[in-house]
């Protein structure tokens, strides 16, 4: 099931995304730093890096043959996934125990799903940015509520049962701001922010798999973009930068961005040969002692450790060795598709066919054996499985 690695055209496009987009603010911010001295490892061990490693496979059936997965989201010993289709619920085995699938163009039907929400243990808010539209079911498929955006809206994070978090981007149509905060109760915004550029909104639409990020201490979450490399803070109504991010001491200049592109291919063109600079807020989750952040360069996803107390990276990786539960088995970031679930566990999905070619060029009959029941081998193109690591 190929379908679960990235793009060849995603990832071109990730790779031309830059620093220089910036908000005009006065507020003093911390700046954190990517330094030289922690680049030394390009592949470390789970065991080295993460507190906890868990493997969960995912059963493959007519019910639940997965397409491109968009969110994961664990609460409560489940877990909930959606691709481009329908949103599923599993057990934390890996056993599907229930389904939300109401594609189509007929009334209450959303034609594809770009982002979910869970509100209570029945219901869910589920986003279709090509309907343009928010749609509230209870899992038995009953639509509750539907509300009509009339702009384009590719992620969402609850904030409270009252309020929602939408991103935009750079889409400028029946909208000047790339976030808004809605209120489900009214329909109404009660906040936008964030103003998208005058030059921009021509030719920058490209959509990251995450935004947002949950805040270990206190109210509201952390909202970055891939255009950006300030991170933010988002509570209620207000919306604060809290974090620069300095990469290399290196960024790209911001008259970059103001030229009238063709397109955005046109755009990557141009950047390609003119730099050479490391790029990019792909992700920014919050830890007891660090923050996890990646970024793009030499055609590469990084993840950098940053440390809180020093306020620069400690380490910075490109591959996962995973030493823990897959006998070694390699994991380049850049290949391998990513998610944060709500309490910040990374989750990267594997092919299992892939770790099994691993396993039969590399280790033993019997690790081979522990490895294909540890992942519940059964067929090639069965659904991912899911490791989930914590720091």
């Amino acid at each position: 099931m190929k379908v679960f690695n990235l793009f060849r055209y995603v990832i071109l496009l990730h790779l031309f995304t830059g620093c220089g987009v910036r908000e005009n603010t006065n507020v003093e911010i911390d700046s954190l730093s990517v330094v030289q001295s922690s680049l030394t490892a390009q592949a470390v061990n789970s065991s080295k890096i993460f507190s906890s490693v868990e493997c969960i496979p995912l059963e493959t059936t007519s019910e639940s043959l997965l397409h491109m997965i968009n969110k994961i989201f664990r609460k409560d010993n489940f877990i909930y996934i959606s691709d481009i289709n329908a949103l599923y619920k599993f057990n934390e085995e890996g056993i599907l125990i229930g389904k939300i699938q109401k594609q189509g163009t007929g009334p209450g039907e959303y034609l594809s799903i770009s982002d979910f929400e869970l509100e209570t243990e029945d219901t869910v808010w589920i986003l279709s940015r090509n309907n343009r539209c928010l749609y509230q079911y209870t899992w038995a498929g009953e639509l509750l509520k539907q509300i009509n955006l009339g702009y384009w809206a590719s992620k969402m994070y609850l904030l409270s049962p009252e309020k929602m978090c939408l991103y935009i981007g750079h889409e400028k149509e029946n909208t000047e701001h790339q976030v808004k905060i809605i209120n489900l109760r009214t329909n109404e915004i009660t906040g936008n922010f964030l103003p998208i550029g005058e030059y921009e909104w021509k030719y920058l639409h490209v959509m990251s798999g995450i935004h947002y990020s949950k805040k270990l201490n206190g109210d509201g979450i952390y909202f970055f973009t891939i255009f950006n490399d300030t991170i933010y803070h988002i509570s209620n109504d207000d919306i604060s930068p809290v974090f620069r991010i300095n990469i290399l001491g290196k960024s790209v200049p911001a008259s970059f961005f103001k030229n009238n592109y063709q397109d955005v291919l046109d755009f990557y063109e141009q950047y390609a040969r003119k730099y050479d600079y490391p790029y990019g807020t792909v992700s920014f989750t919050e830890y007891e002692s660090n923050y996890l952040f990646a970024y793009f360069m030499d055609k590469k996803r990084h993840f950098s450790i940053i440390s809180k107390e020093k306020k620069e990276s400690v380490c910075d990786f490109t591959m996962i060795t995973e030493d823990v539960l897959l006998s070694g088995y390699p994991i380049d970031l850049l290949e391998q598709n990513f998610l944060f679930l709500r309490n910040n566990e990374l989750v990267i999905l594997l092919l299992p066919s892939d770790i099994m070619e691993y396993a039969e060029a590399n280790l033993s009959r019997k690790e081979i054996e522990m490895i294909k029941e540890r992942i519940k081998y059964t067929r090639e193109d069965q659904n991912p499985v899911l490791l989930i690591v914590n720091m």
